[in-house]
């Protein structure tokens, strides 16, 4: 019975090669938003590339959830202060409802794609050709 080859999973490889080929650009597309959201080197906000010492790593400049410029990261902590009820109204003129909506909206979007990235099958993103 050793000898016996699972198909099925041949089968579903099969398939998921020529569903990669019909749909190549949304493919690579899913490629990119998983590659470059999850990006150490850049701020998952803003975009700003964040430099760091030999001493340190870029995820490890921070406790913070995501990977944030200094900028960013004093306007995530701001937004958690006040989402905590720790920060009074007398913040920037910009920390509005409007401002904590977007921050919620920001963070539920990063968490998502981080859920998407880790429970969905990487090898289904795995290009086809180099095989």
């Amino acid at each position: 019975m050793d000898k016996v080859l699972n198909l099925t999973h041949r089968l579903q490889d099969k398939r998921r090669k020529e569903q990669i080929e019909v749909y190549r650009e949304k493919f690579d597309t899913v490629q990119r938003i998983l590659h470059c959201s999850g990006c150490q080197y850049k701020c998952a906000m803003c975009g700003f590339h964040i430099e760091t010492t030999d001493a340190e790593t870029p995820t490890s400049r921070r406790d913070t959830e995501f990977n944030l410029c200094d900028s960013c990261a004093s306007e995530y902590e701001d937004f958690k202060r006040r989402k905590q009820g720790k920060m009074d109204d007398a913040g920037p003129f910009w920390h509005t409802d409007e401002w904590m909506a977007f921050w919620t909206a920001w963070c539920e979007y990063q968490r998502s794609i981080n859920r998407f990235r880790h429970t969905f099958n990487l090898k289904q993103l795995e290009d086809p050709s180099d095989e």
